[in-house]
């Protein structure tokens, strides 16, 4: 059962290696938006989140080319939670794939040393742990 347990841990924590480089993919890829995807002018249409919360999202819409494209629930900084439904921001896009889109509170928001820290920091703790266990495994009796 120890090993079954030592085990998990370990595959815990190489997931944890795993979301650590796809969410810094997911921020390079959201720099790259930033800078080179073509410019529109979106429409705040909703805004999530509760008091106690530190979570807050919102939604938005806006037109590339002759189509309106719906962006949902975008994870924003709290400091964003200003914005009210109905304002105008600016959204990056690729005009190959309109659906990838980033508004300047989303990319604050992936950027926050907290998030980029999380992924990291679970895996350290879950991969010691499982080294720990295994250095520390109990010896048969002679």
């Amino acid at each position: 059962m120890r090993r079954l347990a030592t085990v998990l841990i370990l595959v815990a924590g190489l997931f944890a290696v795993v979301m650590t480089f796809a969410h810094h993919q997911w921020v390079l890829g959201a720099r790259e938006l930033m800078l080179t995807g073509a410019q529109a002018q979106g429409t705040v249409t909703e805004q999530l989140g509760t008091r106690g919360s530190n979570a807050k999202y919102y939604s938005y819409t806006f037109r590339a080319g002759t189509r309106e494209w719906v962006a949902t629930r975008r994870g924003i900084p709290w400091a964003a939670r200003e914005i009210p439904v109905g304002a105008k921001i600016a959204v990056r896009y690729d005009p190959a794939k309109p659906e990838d889109s980033i508004t300047a509170a989303e990319l604050e928001e992936a950027e926050n040393w907290a998030n980029r820290m999380l992924f990291p920091l679970a895996a350290a703790a879950l991969l010691g742990w499982g080294v720990a266990r295994i250095a520390r495994r109990k010896k048969p009796p002679i």
